[in-house]
């Protein structure tokens, strides 16, 4: 993404879910239906291929002066889009296919359990470049206390945009998505190599099963949000297993050292 593209991430209007969205919302619909229409739109957004988002994502990269020149109205703006989504959500979701780095999630505000989340955030360098960047971090008690061990996938209602991550091009990443994934071998080593082939973001998680055991969550998620492995990793680990996925290594390069769990 060029420079005069990253001046205005995050403005209302030009994040690829923003034309998806004002394309089919009904405006005729009254008001008290928004909350509704918002939750399938991001459904919908979320099934689509990355051949399907590519339209959006080719609008998204437009120069300034063109995105400028096509701004939905205020009022479009504050009907369907600034209600469900803060800035600091909409950033995540503004960068370029592919280049979507893992999320920090934490979902349990229990107040005796906040020590034991502060422990966690500086034993995995939490807002620290060299660990999890602030930019990565989504913690917030008014917005994501989502109890219960499913709770986090209340996340892709808000940040839909954090699957539009592609494997190659565009055009590649659909081959890619429906060739078969072909593997020979043990039945485990099968649905791990198939959880890798698939696997396209990672979500740390915080909900009060790992804040009471002291271990993070890892959710490795396809482009259409779905759970694909499950993992957990001791805090003190998550700085050199970040470092490298930024290297280049994949989920299944990486599971060896990780301890899975069950859903």
């Amino acid at each position: 993404m060029s420079d005069t593209n990253s001046q205005r991430l995050g403005q209302y209007g030009t994040v690829p879910l923003d034309f998806f969205i004002l394309e089919k919302w009904d405006f005729s619909l009254p008001v008290t239906k928004d909350l509704q229409q918002w939750e399938r739109l991001t459904k919908e957004y979320l099934a689509l291929t990355a051949l399907q988002r590519f339209p959006a994502w080719a609008r998204a990269d437009m120069s300034r002066s063109e995105l400028e020149a096509n701004l939905p109205s205020n009022g479009k703006i504050d009907r369907a889009l600034r209600p469900f989504q803060t800035r600091s959500e909409r950033l995540i979701s503004a960068q370029p296919p592919g280049q979507t780095e893992p999320l920090w999630l934490r979902t349990c505000y229990d107040p005796s359990l906040v020590s034991a989340y502060e422990d966690m955030l500086s034993d995995c360098y939490v807002g620290d470049a060299s660990g999890i960047p602030a930019k990565c971090v989504v913690d917030e008690v008014g917005l994501y206390d989502w109890p219960g061990p499913d709770g986090w996938q209340n996340i892709l209602t808000r940040i839909p945009g954090l699957c539009d991550v592609v494997q190659g091009s565009v055009e590649e990443d659909y081959e890619f998505e429906e060739e078969e994934y072909q593997h020979e071998g043990e039945e485990e080593d099968e649905a791990l190599g198939l959880a890798s082939f698939k696997s396209r973001v990672l979500i740390y998680v915080l909900d009060e099963e790992a804040l009471r055991q002291k271990l993070v969550k890892m959710m490795w998620l396809d482009i259409h949000g779905n759970c694909v492995w499950r993992s957990k990793i001791k805090p003190d680990e998550v700085r050199d297993f970040g470092g490298g996925l930024k290297d280049g290594q994949t989920l299944a390069d990486s599971i060896e050292r990780l301890e899975d769990f069950d859903a």
